[in-house]
């Protein structure tokens, strides 16, 4: 003790000792700080040309790339990959990825709605306009070819206009003549090119998968696309319940009642 306290050397040396030590345990700090920062500018920034902070997960991040329109996303989404997301958060209605998602699947169920609406009603059309079971089988060979041709064609627009007008359109096209279905068709011939026209719905898959992989990674393409296509064939199954068993049996109690006041006035009295 007396040697540190009066022998310059010896004290001079231990001094130069502790702030050894210190200097140790602040560089520690300043390594972990370090860490955390490269951590945090990874998770937030996405500096993929720095190696130190793009480590597995970290090259993920919620920042869009500086020539989107977002400043950010939802989900967290890959920089490698055109800010495709890397998740998928069904509950979110978040744009662009998660709101393009959903958008895509409920176009496609309306579209395939409006494509089987006629379906369970075949048999009332049959019988309103006395066709022949192979005038039936026909007109469903005419949806179909509908659905084949446009789908053949609607690749390539996608791929010119992007998913959001090649869906739109394509709804808007099928909905004229399911809308006008009831009033155009007058027999076998009309009734084929009303199914012609509406088949042109069937081509909405093509849309909503070119869609749906155009907003999530590689590595969840293969999740999205089978939720977006399964939900969205659901509309034909929705279109026999609604159609056959809702509508139509709704309709046919509202034109009885129609025929019941008419006996009631005095047109039928007499």
């Amino acid at each position: 003790m007396d040697d540190l306290e009066h022998n310059p050397s010896s004290q001079g040396s231990q001094v130069g000792t502790w702030p050894n030590v210190t200097e140790d345990s602040n560089s520690s700090h300043s390594s972990l700080a370090t860490d955390i920062k490269g951590t945090s500018q990874a998770n937030s920034k996405c500096d993929l040309s720095d190696p130190e902070t793009n480590q597995g997960f970290e090259s993920y991040c919620y920042l869009a790339a500086t020539d989107s329109k977002f400043e950010s996303y939802s989900v967290l989404v890959d920089p490698e990959q055109d800010d495709r997301a890397v998740e998928i958060a069904l509950y979110s209605v978040a744009r662009p990825h998660m709101r393009g998602f959903h958008f895509a699947w409920l176009s496609f169920f309306v579209a395939f709605f409006a494509w089987f609406s006629i379906t369970p009603l075949l048999s009332e059309v049959a019988a309103a306009l006395s066709l022949s079971r192979k005038e039936i089988w026909t007109s469903s060979v005419f949806a179909v070819a509908g659905s084949a041709f446009t789908r053949i064609l609607i690749g390539p627009i996608n791929d010119i206009y992007g998913a959001r007008w090649t869906m739109s359109s394509t709804l808007i096209f099928s909905a004229i003549p399911t809308a006008i279905a009831g009033a155009a068709i007058h027999g076998a011939t009309s009734f084929y090119i009303i199914r012609l026209f509406i088949g042109v719905a069937g081509s909405a898959f093509v849309t909503c998968q070119f869609w749906i992989s155009s907003l999530f990674t590689a590595e969840v393409a293969g999740t999205a696309n089978s939720l977006a296509a399964g939900w969205g064939n659901l509309g034909a199954a929705v279109a026999q319940i609604v159609m056959g068993s809702l509508l139509f049996p709704l309709f046919k109690v509202i034109l009885w009642w129609g025929r019941v006041r008419r006996c009631q006035s005095s047109l039928c009295r007499r």
